[in-house]
């Protein structure tokens, strides 16, 4: 006898399926989904994850280009209260600005110059050349929250300075 089982492929998932809540009573489906199981009701479909900062558009309009970070937009704004150095552009030619660093660094276990200007803040790909002119910013920046020596600031920057080569098209 073989320990193999003889159901259906896929049968497990549909038990599973079964036990979900259902969604709209007498709700009848046509075309290419005739006889499907019943629609159910998205167990997630409100479920507030982080970075929520309300269903309207006035919500996330209020911390204009923060309005990215969701919640979190209130929490950076506070730190350009507490410091308004904090809200310094890092460059002319992209949004970004120096209490977006400090955040990074602070609640988001960014780590590289690197980290900011290609994943946390995306400027890398956006704008390679005004990144590069970013970078010594960033890494003072990053220097002060971390506690970096100068040696540990000029290898960052060094090791920065490296990737955007990839993204400047020569002319």
């Amino acid at each position: 006898m073989s320990s193999k089982s003889t159901a259906p492929a896929g049968h497990h998932l549909r038990r599973q399926m079964d036990d979900l809540p259902p969604h709209g009573r007498g709700l009848r489906r046509s075309g290419r989904n005739a006889g499907a199981a019943p629609e159910r009701l998205c167990v997630t479909q409100h479920l507030h994850i982080h970075g929520f900062h309300g269903a309207n558009e006035e919500a996330a309009s209020e911390f204009a280009a923060l309005a990215i970070y969701g919640s979190d937009a209130r929490q950076i704004r506070k730190l350009i209260e507490d410091d308004p150095a904090l809200n310094q552009p890092l460059h002319a030619d992209l949004p970004y600005r120096k209490a977006e660093v400090i955040w990074a660094v602070r609640n988001e276990m960014a780590r590289t110059v690197e980290d900011i200007l290609a994943r946390r803040t995306r400027a890398l790909f956006l704008n390679a050349r005004a990144a590069l002119a970013m970078a010594p910013a960033v890494a003072d920046l990053m220097a002060k929250e971390l506690g970096w020596d100068d040696l540990t600031r000029t290898k960052q920057l060094a090791a920065f300075r490296r990737s955007p080569r990839n993204f400047i098209l020569l002319r």
